[in-house]
């Protein structure tokens, strides 16, 4: 078990709308963000888009280090050096400097934005690699008709799908957990309040 809270957050190299055949064809990296739990959402949101800049400019080096890594090894031992990386920097926790892998390098939970291949809803397996125990899934803001005191109004309305491994927690943990994710979501600013922007001098 981690001694922190970290996020690791799937970053697409292409910052577009990635149609459906161009898919498999982008490439895909990541950014862990530590002690996710002793930071505001801004200062996440900054953290992550600093380092996302970093790897769409070629500019990270944990991400060059892994991407050649990848292109060099022949497809039949892909698999058995990415079971063993996982072993060593998530199971046992472990850096792996000569390839700028840092221990827990896949955090505590991974999110990805599914929303940029046009998806609304998806659930996805927990990879087996990486050993996240909460995997979020981002799907796009579509319009939709709720029910807004008693009446039928059309709202933006952004889709999560999480999934859970069932090794950590059990079902009433897991209700647990999504009472208080949704009591936040109603109202985030009840718990983190948005700062109160400079005035500009005049």
């Amino acid at each position: 078990m981690s001694s922190t809270v970290d996020g690791f957050f799937v970053v697409s190299l292409r910052t577009d709308l990635v149609p459906g055949g161009e898919a498999a064809a982008t490439d895909l990296s990541g950014a862990v963000v530590r002690q996710v739990d002793e930071k505001t959402p801004w200062q996440i949101a900054t953290e992550l888009g600093e380092r996302a800049g970093l790897i769409r400019h070629d500019e990270d080096p944990q991400f060059k280090q892994t991407k050649t890594l990848v292109k060099n090894l022949p497809p039949m031992t892909l698999r058995l050096a990415t079971d063993l990386i996982g072993f060593v920097t998530d199971s046992l926790q472990w850096p792996i400097p000569f390839l700028g892998l840092e221990g827990r390098p896949y955090g505590s939970f991974l999110v990805s934005n599914v929303g940029t291949y046009g998806l609304d809803a998806v659930f996805a397996p927990i990879p087996p690699f990486a050993h996240p125990p909460v995997t979020i899934l981002v799907g796009t803001i579509t319009d939709k008709v709720l029910a807004v005191d008693g009446k039928p109004a059309v709202r933006p309305v952004l889709p999560l799908a999480i999934t859970i491994d069932h090794r950590f927690v059990d079902g009433s943990q897991a209700a647990a957990m999504a009472k208080v994710f949704r009591e936040y979501l109603s109202d985030p600013a009840c718990s983190d309040p948005v700062p109160a922007r400079p005035r500009r001098p005049r």
